[in-house]
């Protein structure tokens, strides 16, 4: 039989040949098994049997002394595990906390705000990990830590401080400090870490210079003397108008209009909050295009005061005729004299009143006479563009009530004979003393009479 030339393999029962035992031939008692080569040769050939049993004596005694290594080291790498489980957790008090700067250029401010719930819980998993707290009945570790006594002593304990938080300008460099100084940390196996933060300032907004009066909307409104201004504006400015005048205006006046900080505001909070300089402080406002009360005739335009008299000639004749009996007869009709007065009532209301008298040429059949009627109307009212007004439903006439044989003769009426009487003036003085003299006192007359 041939001898197997493989190379033997290494087990736990020392070397064997590696060779396919379904191929290796049937062993029966009359054949020898194949003859194995020796492990090792010396030069001579013979075999090394000493060395192949020192070489196993040594392998023999290094496996406990590899097991007991293994053993240390896993030991000392549990120690470290445990350690590195169980020691104080650094929390680095920066992370939680973000400068923020806000306003304009000059005037910053800045804040800092602090994500507080994040901070709490993870101090809460640090006290939880070494058993200062304790969940339970459904409570979360940050229930728990908010719940707990040692709460309020650890967060009163940290602070954040900014070296400059007012005034501040774009470019500037401020520095947030964050302490943390319990009165009695009590064991809790919290540490803290943090450094200088350093925050440069940007993203203010420059101050604005500004007319206020740019903001502002100014309209005179109403009759003069009588006019009056309206002030407009947005009422979230940090400002108010005040004006010298609002009544009483009248076109050419001027007022005075400043501007008013409200309350509590100065330039400084002025720039600072509301990114405001303003660049003027008060105006002058003219009042100009107000319909205007006539105030002396003196000022009215010839075409007026013709159109005037003719309007009040018409409302005359068809007064005067619609007064007269069968028999009488209105034979002419003449301007007499145009009065305006103006003034204030009691109520202080201005007004004014134009009277335009008239010569009226009377007879029937007994006689004739002149005598005196006239016509007022009320609100004489000029305009910008040059036209006028007058309020007709205001026109008031001469009254009178007379009848036969002077029994119920009262008012303005002029006795001619025994059977009739007109109602009017004898003479313009008359006219004069009854119906302007109670005004002189506290109305201004102007116009002439014949």
């Amino acid at each position: 039989m041939e001898k197997d030339t493989r190379e033997p393999v290494y087990t736990e029962q020392g070397y064997v040949y590696d060779y396919d035992e379904d191929a290796a031939p049937e062993v029966t008692g009359e054949e020898s098994a194949p003859e194995k080569e020796p492990l090792y040769s010396g030069e001579d050939g013979t075999e090394n049997r000493e060395g192949n049993e020192k070489e196993g004596r040594a392998g023999r005694g290094l496996m406990p002394l590899l097991t007991a290594v293994f053993l240390l080291l896993g030991a000392l790498g549990g120690a470290f595990a445990w350690q590195q489980m169980n020691r104080s957790e650094k929390i680095d008090l920066n992370r939680y906390a973000v400068v923020s700067a806000s306003g304009y250029d000059g005037y910053g401010r800045a804040e800092v705000s602090v994500d507080r719930e994040a901070l709490e819980s993870d101090i809460a998993a640090c006290l939880l990990s070494e058993g200062a707290i304790e969940t339970g009945d459904g409570k979360s570790r940050l229930e728990a830590f908010r719940g707990s006594e040692h709460y309020e002593e650890i967060m009163e304990a940290i602070s954040w401080e900014l070296d400059r938080e007012e005034d501040l300008s774009n470019g500037d460099t401020i520095t947030l400090t964050v302490s943390y100084e319990p009165g009695d940390q009590g064991g809790f196996g919290l540490a803290f870490r943090s450094e200088p933060l350093l925050f440069t300032v940007s993203g203010l907004q420059e101050v604005a210079d500004v007319d206020p009066f740019e903001m502002l909307t100014v309209t005179a409104g109403g009759t003069g003397p009588d006019g009056s201004l309206r002030m407009e504006w947005d009422d979230s400015l940090p400002w108010t108008y005040e004006a010298s005048a609002d009544r009483g205006l009248s076109n050419g006046d001027e007022v005075r209009i400043q501007v008013v900080l409200a309350e509590g505001v100065d330039e400084r909070t002025l720039a600072g909050k509301w990114g405001y300089r303003l660049n003027s402080s008060e105006m002058t406002f003219r009042v100009e295009g107000l319909p205007s009360y006539a105030v002396d005739l003196s000022g009215l335009s010839g075409e007026i005061t013709g159109e005037i008299r003719d309007s009040a000639m018409d409302k005359v004749r068809q007064k005067i005729t619609e007064g007269y009996a069968p028999d009488e007869t209105l034979t002419d009709l003449a301007p007499a004299g145009t009065l305006l007065v103006s003034g204030r009532r009691e109520d202080g209301e201005f007004f004014n009143e134009i009277f335009s008298l008239f010569r009226v040429s009377y007879s029937n059949r007994e006689t004739s006479l002149d005598y005196y009627y006239y016509v007022s109307c009320q609100d004489l009212i000029l305009y910008p563009d040059g036209t006028w007004s007058l309020d007709e439903e205001s026109c008031e006439y001469p009254t009178s009530l007379h009848g036969l044989f002077g029994l119920i003769d009262t008012g303005d009426y002029v006795r001619i004979d025994r059977l009739h009487a007109v109602t009017g003036f004898a003479s313009s003085e008359d006219f004069y003393a009854a119906c302007i003299e109670p005004l002189e006192e506290a109305c201004t007359v102007s116009g002439p009479l014949e």
